[in-house]
Protein backbone atom coordinates (compact mmCIF):
# COMPACT_ATOMS: atom_id res chain seq x y z
CA UNK A 1 0.00 0.00 0.00
CA UNK A 2 2.77 2.20 1.07
CA UNK A 3 4.56 1.86 -2.56
CA UNK A 4 1.05 2.30 -4.31
CA UNK A 5 0.85 5.70 -1.87
CA UNK A 6 4.27 6.76 -2.80
CA UNK A 7 3.89 6.29 -6.58
CA UNK A 8 0.88 8.34 -6.76
CA UNK A 9 2.43 11.28 -5.25
CA UNK A 10 5.22 10.96 -7.42
CA UNK A 11 3.01 10.68 -10.64
CA UNK A 12 1.30 13.72 -9.21
CA UNK A 13 4.33 15.99 -9.02
CA UNK A 14 5.16 15.21 -12.09
CA UNK A 15 2.02 15.61 -13.88
CA UNK A 16 1.48 18.89 -12.17
CA UNK A 17 4.37 21.28 -13.97
CA UNK A 18 4.20 19.52 -17.10
CA UNK A 19 0.25 20.15 -17.30
CA UNK A 20 0.72 23.68 -16.22
CA UNK A 21 3.43 24.09 -19.28
CA UNK A 22 1.03 22.77 -21.27
CA UNK A 23 -1.51 24.84 -20.66
CA UNK A 24 0.72 27.97 -21.12
CA UNK A 25 1.79 26.84 -24.61
CA UNK A 26 -2.30 26.02 -25.94
CA UNK A 27 -3.80 28.29 -28.56
CA UNK A 28 -6.22 30.53 -26.24
CA UNK A 29 -8.87 31.76 -28.85
CA UNK A 30 -12.28 33.39 -29.48
CA UNK A 31 -14.76 32.36 -31.60
CA UNK A 32 -16.92 33.93 -34.83
CA UNK A 33 -20.39 33.34 -36.42
CA UNK A 34 -21.54 34.89 -38.85
CA UNK A 35 -25.36 33.92 -40.47
CA UNK A 36 -26.63 35.26 -44.30
CA UNK A 37 -23.71 37.46 -44.97
CA UNK A 38 -23.87 39.67 -48.70
CA UNK A 39 -22.27 42.66 -49.39
CA UNK A 40 -24.09 42.74 -52.96
CA UNK A 41 -21.24 42.68 -54.58
CA UNK A 42 -21.22 39.29 -55.64
CA UNK A 43 -17.97 37.03 -57.48
CA UNK A 44 -16.89 39.58 -59.98
CA UNK A 45 -13.29 40.36 -60.30
CA UNK A 46 -13.03 43.91 -58.46
CA UNK A 47 -15.83 42.66 -55.76
CA UNK A 48 -14.76 42.92 -52.29
CA UNK A 49 -14.86 39.99 -50.39
CA UNK A 50 -17.56 39.45 -47.89
CA UNK A 51 -15.38 38.11 -45.12
CA UNK A 52 -11.56 37.35 -44.81
CA UNK A 53 -10.25 35.43 -42.08
CA UNK A 54 -6.54 34.94 -41.15
CA UNK A 55 -6.65 32.61 -38.37
CA UNK A 56 -4.43 30.22 -36.71
CA UNK A 57 -7.45 27.41 -35.71
CA UNK A 58 -10.10 26.77 -37.92
CA UNK A 59 -12.97 27.97 -40.39
CA UNK A 60 -15.95 25.71 -41.51
CA UNK A 61 -19.15 27.42 -43.26
CA UNK A 62 -21.08 27.12 -46.36
CA UNK A 63 -22.24 29.83 -49.03
CA UNK A 64 -25.93 29.24 -50.04
CA UNK A 65 -25.73 31.39 -52.96
CA UNK A 66 -23.37 31.37 -56.15
CA UNK A 67 -19.84 32.34 -54.57
CA UNK A 68 -16.17 31.90 -54.29
CA UNK A 69 -13.40 31.18 -51.68
CA UNK A 70 -9.66 31.05 -51.66
CA UNK A 71 -8.11 29.37 -49.31
CA UNK A 72 -4.25 29.81 -48.32
CA UNK A 73 -1.94 27.42 -45.74
CA UNK A 74 -0.21 29.87 -43.85
CA UNK A 75 1.61 27.12 -41.67
CA UNK A 76 3.95 24.30 -42.41
CA UNK A 77 2.11 22.09 -39.45
CA UNK A 78 -1.29 21.60 -41.43
CA UNK A 79 -2.52 18.68 -40.28
CA UNK A 80 -4.88 18.44 -42.81
CA UNK A 81 -5.87 19.88 -46.04
CA UNK A 82 -8.70 22.03 -47.03
CA UNK A 83 -11.93 20.49 -47.67
CA UNK A 84 -14.73 22.09 -50.40
CA UNK A 85 -17.23 20.65 -51.77
CA UNK A 86 -19.85 21.54 -54.51
CA UNK A 87 -17.89 23.22 -56.86
CA UNK A 88 -18.21 24.13 -60.12
CA UNK A 89 -14.58 24.62 -60.65
CA UNK A 90 -11.13 24.92 -58.74
CA UNK A 91 -7.81 26.24 -59.47
CA UNK A 92 -4.41 26.46 -57.61
CA UNK A 93 -3.80 30.36 -56.87
CA UNK A 94 -0.26 32.14 -56.04
CA UNK A 95 -0.79 35.14 -53.55
CA UNK A 96 2.10 37.52 -53.29
CA UNK A 97 2.16 39.49 -49.59
CA UNK A 98 4.94 41.76 -49.05
CA UNK A 99 8.33 38.82 -49.23
CA UNK A 100 6.13 35.93 -48.94
CA UNK A 101 4.46 33.71 -51.82
CA UNK A 102 1.46 32.17 -50.62
CA UNK A 103 -0.34 28.94 -52.36
CA UNK A 104 -3.48 28.27 -51.83
CA UNK A 105 -6.86 27.11 -54.42
CA UNK A 106 -9.79 28.72 -54.99
CA UNK A 107 -13.07 27.55 -55.64
CA UNK A 108 -16.58 28.47 -57.23
CA UNK A 109 -19.99 27.98 -57.50
CA UNK A 110 -23.39 27.65 -55.84
CA UNK A 111 -24.03 25.70 -52.92
CA UNK A 112 -20.34 25.52 -51.49
CA UNK A 113 -19.46 23.54 -48.24
CA UNK A 114 -15.65 24.25 -46.62
CA UNK A 115 -13.45 23.79 -43.98
CA UNK A 116 -10.20 24.43 -42.92
CA UNK A 117 -8.98 22.91 -39.33
CA UNK A 118 -6.12 21.99 -37.23
CA UNK A 119 -3.79 24.72 -38.86
CA UNK A 120 -3.23 28.78 -39.76
CA UNK A 121 -5.19 29.88 -42.81
CA UNK A 122 -5.75 32.79 -45.11
CA UNK A 123 -9.67 32.58 -46.18
CA UNK A 124 -11.17 34.64 -48.82
CA UNK A 125 -15.00 34.40 -49.16
CA UNK A 126 -17.13 36.10 -52.14
CA UNK A 127 -20.81 35.75 -52.69
CA UNK A 128 -24.53 35.88 -51.04
CA UNK A 129 -25.70 33.43 -48.12
CA UNK A 130 -22.11 33.13 -46.46
CA UNK A 131 -22.31 31.15 -43.35
CA UNK A 132 -19.66 30.78 -41.25
CA UNK A 133 -17.98 29.50 -37.77
CA UNK A 134 -14.50 30.42 -36.67
CA UNK A 135 -12.38 29.63 -33.85
CA UNK A 136 -8.49 30.27 -32.76
CA UNK A 137 -6.59 33.59 -32.75
CA UNK A 138 -6.58 35.51 -35.69
CA UNK A 139 -8.39 38.52 -37.50
CA UNK A 140 -11.39 39.21 -39.62
CA UNK A 141 -12.52 41.68 -42.01
CA UNK A 142 -16.48 41.40 -42.60
CA UNK A 143 -17.93 43.68 -45.55
CA UNK A 144 -21.35 44.71 -45.81
CA UNK A 145 -24.19 46.56 -47.87
CA UNK A 146 -24.09 50.25 -47.77
CA UNK A 147 -27.71 50.47 -49.56
CA UNK A 148 -29.10 47.75 -47.25
CA UNK A 149 -28.00 47.27 -43.89
CA UNK A 150 -30.19 45.17 -42.89
CA UNK A 151 -30.14 43.07 -45.06
CA UNK A 152 -25.87 41.90 -45.10
CA UNK A 153 -25.99 39.05 -42.59
CA UNK A 154 -24.93 39.19 -39.09
CA UNK A 155 -22.26 38.05 -36.91
CA UNK A 156 -21.23 37.65 -32.87
CA UNK A 157 -17.66 37.43 -31.69
CA UNK A 158 -17.15 35.05 -28.78
CA UNK A 159 -20.49 33.94 -28.06
CA UNK A 160 -21.50 37.42 -27.67
CA UNK A 161 -24.89 39.30 -29.36
CA UNK A 162 -25.45 39.04 -33.12
CA UNK A 163 -24.79 42.49 -34.56
CA UNK A 164 -25.31 44.12 -38.24
CA UNK A 165 -22.64 43.46 -40.95
CA UNK A 166 -21.66 47.07 -40.95
CA UNK A 167 -19.88 48.59 -43.88
CA UNK A 168 -16.69 47.28 -43.33
CA UNK A 169 -15.47 45.63 -39.78
CA UNK A 170 -12.14 44.55 -38.65
CA UNK A 171 -12.01 42.56 -35.49
CA UNK A 172 -9.54 40.30 -33.81
CA UNK A 173 -10.75 36.60 -32.96
CA UNK A 174 -9.47 36.33 -29.39
CA UNK A 175 -10.48 35.07 -26.29
CA UNK A 176 -12.64 36.95 -23.98
CA UNK A 177 -11.23 37.89 -20.18
CA UNK A 178 -13.38 35.90 -17.74
CA UNK A 179 -15.30 37.80 -14.97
Amino acid sequence: MRRLVVTCALLLAVAAPLSAAAARRAPVGGTLVVRGADNGEGTLPGARPVATLVIDGFVIGRISGLGRIEIYDLGADTAEAPEVSGALWHRDKTLKVRDLQLNGTAWGGTGLRFRAVNGAFRVVIWGSGVYLFAGGRGMVTLTGQAEAPLADGQYSLNGGDFHSIPVELTRQIAAQPVG
